[in-house]
């Protein structure tokens, strides 16, 4: 158990080092004369590694990329039995659910998105399920609800899970003249 909890972390790891690389901001603004600095939030739910994976990025106008925060959070595993537990759960429900979701600090950062996107005047949130994979990929812009910039994003994001870009969907916020 701890091996593949580890390899899923070094797998993960390497995912955080691809998305906040500098040539990545480049990418995301290539059709954009010019925009207003935006937050970028990827976070990822594996039920299969109960794991969890969170990465704020804040991109300035001149396209200098800051990251703010960062988790990959895997809770202790106490015992065979409550993974057996979730796995039944999340098959009775038909849901992607973990352990480490449902951990304090990480439902703290999920309210926080939630909470900065209902607040923006401008946003965007695309997510897919995969259930065959027991996972949730969720991408949101504060600041930007340009689809050329999303779609840039959860295209990266697709490559880096091996998931599908035509499954994400996405909502869009912009501010009423």
């Amino acid at each position: 158990m701890y091996i593949r909890n580890a390899f899923a972390a070094g797998v993960l790891a390497s995912n955080i080092a691809a998305l906040v690389s500098p040539a990545g901001a480049q990418a995301y603004f290539q059709n954009e004369p010019s925009h207003p600095p935006i937050t970028i939030y990827l976070q990822a739910s594996d039920a299969r590694f109960d794991a969890y994976l969170y990465v704020k990025k804040y991109i300035s106008t001149d396209d200098k990329q800051d990251i703010s925060d960062e988790l990959f959070y895997i809770p202790l595993a106490n015992s065979k039995g409550r993974e057996k537990e979730f796995a039944d759960w999340r098959r009775k429900f038909n849901l992607i659910v973990s352990a480490a979701t449902l951990s304090e600090s990480v439902q703290l950062r999920i309210s926080r998105v939630k909470d900065e996107f209902s607040r923006a005047d401008s946003a965007s949130e695309c997510w897919t399920e995969d259930y065959k994979k027991e996972r949730r990929i969720t991408i949101t812009i504060i600041g930007s609800a340009s689809e050329t910039v999303m779609e840039n994003e959860y295209k990266v994001a697709s490559k880096l899970f091996l998931a599908d870009p035509g499954n994400f969907r996405c909502t869009y916020k912009t501010a009423k003249p």
